[in-house]
């Protein structure tokens, strides 16, 4: 039997027994692979088999690109877990192992199977999918999450930002205020995310902060959900020569005011120097 075959065959059979719901795997195989919006900095480990099999995600036959999608999602891919959801909702010719790859998502992805992750499963995999999947039921779970100071206080800054709650905006703007300058701007990106107008005037005053990171995350905020309140600050940040480097500060900003001044045509940009 072709491999293809018999590993569907297996999911299949594990299909017609009924919902498809994943045992906590410990260990996964991409675990540690981080998402493009949680990586500091810009220097990035990539796993060459992860890659490999994304990139058979575009290619071949329906049926071998929900094998790669398997193995990213079993594996905890999180760099590329958005593509294998992308993949399920795609209009593709209908198949076993499509329907079989469409389950198994969609059960992970239910709101009960993301607590059962976070709590007792691959703690990491469970914020990334609570990112993927926002669930007002999720809330108070991310919040507790925050609460533990853990490592992974990164990945439930970014999921309450995801989540559009009103819960997560005082938190996250205390979290604006933290001197650890990784967590601001982490704070200062789910703010964005949060997409409440109110926060425009601290973060403004958060790109006055000494710290890249902090400010190229203010500024895609800002980006977002500023006023031309915002412009005088962005464009000292644009015209400043001291700010190159890998994080590109002046361009954030420089996105940041055009996004602003497209929400708000009359507020006229003024020549740069």
């Amino acid at each position: 039997m072709h491999p293809l075959s018999a590993k569907f065959a297996f999911l299949i059979l594990i299909e017609a027994a009924g919902p498809v719901i994943a045992e906590p795997l410990k260990n996964s195989p991409f675990f540690y692979s981080q998402p493009s919006e949680l990586q500091f900095g810009c220097a990035v480990l990539l796993n060459e088999q992860e890659e490999t099999l994304a990139g058979k995600l575009d290619k071949g036959s329906v049926d071998e690109r929900c094998a790669a999608a398997m193995d990213l999602w079993t594996g905890h891919s999180r760099r590329h877990a958005a593509r294998v959801v992308g993949l399920t909702v795609a209009s593709l010719p209908e198949s076993q192992p499509l329907s079989v790859i469409k389950r198994h998502v969609e059960d992970s992805l239910k709101p009960e199977a993301i607590l059962r992750e976070i709590r007792d499963g691959e703690n990491l995999w469970g914020l990334w999918l609570a990112c993927l999947k926002p669930h007002e039921s999720l809330v108070l779970e991310l919040l507790a999450e925050l609460d533990k100071k853990q490592l992974n206080r990164s990945a439930v800054v970014f999921a309450l930002g995801k989540s559009g709650d009103k819960r997560a905006l005082q938190p996250l703007l205390e979290l604006l205020k933290d001197p650890d300058d990784r967590l601001s701007g982490d704070a200062a990106q789910a703010l964005g995310y949060l997409a409440f107008p109110e926060v425009e005037q601290e973060l403004i005053e958060a790109l006055s902060r000494n710290s890249s990171w902090i400010k190229v995350n203010a500024c895609s905020a800002l980006g977002k959900v500023g006023s031309r309140r915002a412009l005088p600050a962005l464009h000292r940040i644009a015209n400043d020569k001291r700010y190159t480097g890998a994080l590109s500060v002046r361009s954030r900003a420089d996105a940041a005011i055009q996004a602003i001044v497209k929400r708000n045509p009359e507020a006229e940009t003024p020549n740069r120097r």
